[in-house]
């Protein structure tokens, strides 16, 4: 919960965190940011977004990364334990909390 407490000191209301579809709905309770998707019913096109979410934990190229976020108008990317790719890697990309468990990025706009 401490990567949650942190987006909500960091984060405003209209910004979009790329995150897990699992933990997606947790994240505007605690910080009032919005998601790429996170909760079936709430979210437009909740299959598309579930697709959309897994496929970019499985990016490994960092032009499509960007092309994704920029896409996607990420404004932070919430990194779980087990995801291999480091996404500072990225120019605009960098890294603004690491635990053990999540790291989380903040995407220059």
């Amino acid at each position: 919960f401490k990567a949650l407490t942190y987006l909500s000191t960091v984060g405003q209301g209209d910004r979009v965190v790329m995150a897990p579809f699992d933990i997606g709905s947790m994240i505007p309770a605690y910080s009032k940011l919005r998601v790429v998707g996170g909760h079936n019913l709430m979210t437009f096109d909740a299959p598309g977004k579930r697709t959309a979410i897994d496929m970019f934990y499985r990016l490994s190229d960092a032009a499509i990364i960007a092309t994704e976020l920029t896409r996607l108008h990420v404004r932070y990317i919430w990194r779980p334990q087990g995801v291999p790719v480091a996404y500072d890697i990225i120019p605009n990309v960098k890294k603004i909390f690491d635990r053990q468990t999540v790291t989380l990025y903040e995407v220059s706009q």
